[in-house]
C-alpha cells in the first residue's frame, strides 16, 4: 500500500536557514537482506544534487507522507531521492524495517516505529524524517500504539497558539495475519490524550478504510432529540459549523462507492473524535480522486477543525510505478 502526500503549512516567525545542496550517491547495497544475526545493516544516502537547491525563503514547511512498500529499494531511484529533497518533514509508513537497520541522511534526522525489534521477514513499520534545521521544533513521541508514530511541531513554527499533534498512521488490511480489530480504539485513545494539549491535531497515512461518501461527523438528524436538548453547546456533538465558515463542503465526493468494516470503524471514529476528512473536500481534490488500485480511497489526511484554517490545498496526483507498486501520490499545502 502507498501514499505520497505533500504538505506546505504556512510559517511565520520560524527560524529557517538555507538548506546546502550535496550530490546524490546510489546506494548499492539498499536491497533487503534475510539474517539471523543482530549485525547492523546501514544505508546511506544523500538527497540533492547540484541542481536542487532548495533555499527555504517562502516560509512554509513541506510535508510528504507516503506508503513506500520498503524504503531502501525505493532509496536506489534517483527520481525517488528528489522527491524527498523537496520536502521538510518526511512520514513514512510500510517501511520494512527492524532495529538492526539503519538509514543515515546529511540533510535529514531519521526516527523509527519498527514493527519487529529483529526478523527474518521484515514488515509494516513506520518512520518520521525532518531536516536538521528543524531539529529545535519537531519532537518525536514514544507510545505503546503499534498502529500511529506521533510527533509534534513546536507552535513558535506554525505561529500557532499550541503546538501541532501530528500522527502517522499505518493500518493492516482485512484479513491478514497483522489485521487488528483494536487498531483504531488504540489510536482513539491517544489522541484523546493529545487533545487535551492542543486543538491543532492531524493523521495520516493509509488506513485501508473505505468509507464511499458516507458523513464523517454528526448531524442534528443522527442525534437524538433528547441529547440534544441536554446539550449547551453545539460544538458539544460536532464542529461541523467550521466546515461552513470556510466554505469547504459538508458532503465529500469520492470514486469509491464501497464501504468496509474498517470504513465503517473509521467513520466513528472520525464522529466520535470531531475529525474532519480532507479527501473529496478540500482544496482541487473537491472532485475526489482514488488513492489506490480498483478505483478505491484507502488513504487520508483527517485534521481536527482548528487546523483547517492552515491548510491552503490539497490533490491526489497520478499514479507512478516509481514511488508506488498500486497507489496514487496526494499532496496538500
Amino acid at each position: 500500500m502507498y501514499m505520497l502526500v505533500k504538505e506546505k503549512l504556512k510559517i511565520q516567525g520560524a527560524c529557517i536557514a538555507d538548506i546546502p545542496s550535496s550530490s546524490i550517491h546510489d546506494n548499492p547495497g539498499g536491497k533487503d537482506t534475510v539474517r539471523s544475526d543482530q549485525s547492523t545493516d546501514t544505508c546511506d544516502f544523500h538527497l540533492c544534487d547540484s541542481n536542487l537547491t532548495v533555499n527555504k525563503t517562502d516560509n512554509i514547511i513541506n510535508l510528504l507522507c507516503l506508503n513506500v512498500c520498503g524504503i531502501k529499494n525505493r532509496l536506489l531511484y534517483p527520481e525517488f531521492k528528489s522527491l524527498l529533497c523537496n520536502h521538510d518533514i518526511i512520514c513514512l509508513t510500510e517501511t520494512k524495517l527492524d532495529d538492526c537497520d539503519l538509514i543515515n541522511c546529511d540533510e535529514f534526522i531519521f526516527s523509527f516505529k519498527n514493527r519487529h525489534k529483529l526478523s527474518n521477514h521484515r514488515s509494516g513499520g513506520i518512520a518520521l524524517g525532518y531536516r536538521k534545521y528543524l531539529e529545535k521544533y519537531i519532537k518525536p513521541i514514544e507510545t505503546e500504539c503499534k498502529f500511529v508514530y506521533w510527533f509534534t511541531i513546536d507552535k513558535k513554527v506554525l505561529n500557532l497558539p499550541e503546538n501541532v499533534f501530528i500522527g502517522i498512521v499505518y493500518i493492516p488490511p482485512v484479513n491478514t495475519n497483522y489485521t487488528s480489530e483494536e487498531a483504531f480504539n488504540d489510536i482513539e485513545l491517544e489522541l484523546q490524550r493529545f487533545s487535551e494539549k492542543s486543538d491543532y491535531i492531524i493523521l495520516v497515512g493509509d488506513f485501508n478504510s473505505r468509507t464511499a461518501n458516507l458523513s464523517d461527523f454528526y448531524d442534528e438528524d443522527d442525534i437524538d432529540d433528547f441529547v440534544i436538548d441536554n446539550l449547551t453547546d453545539q460544538s458539544d456533538y460536532t464542529d461541523v459549523y467550521m466546515l461552513d465558515d470556510l466554505n469547504i463542503s459538508r458532503t465529500r465526493n469520492n470514486p469509491d462507492k464501497v464501504v468496509n468494516c474498517y470504513g465503517r470503524t473509521f467513520l466513528e471514529f472520525c464522529k466520535n473524535n470531531k475529525v474532519f476528512i480532507l479527501n473529496g473536500r478540500v482544496g482541487q481534490d473537491v472532485i475526489g480522486r482514488p488513492t489506490s488500485r480498483n478505483n478505491s480511497v484507502i488513504d487520508y489526511i483527517v485534521c481536527t477543525p482548528h487546523f483547517l484554517r492552515c491548510i491552503s490545498n490539497f490533490e491526489v496526483l497520478e499514479f507512478s510505478k516509481l514511488f508506488s507498486d498500486v497507489h496514487h501520490l496526494e499532496t496538500i499545502y
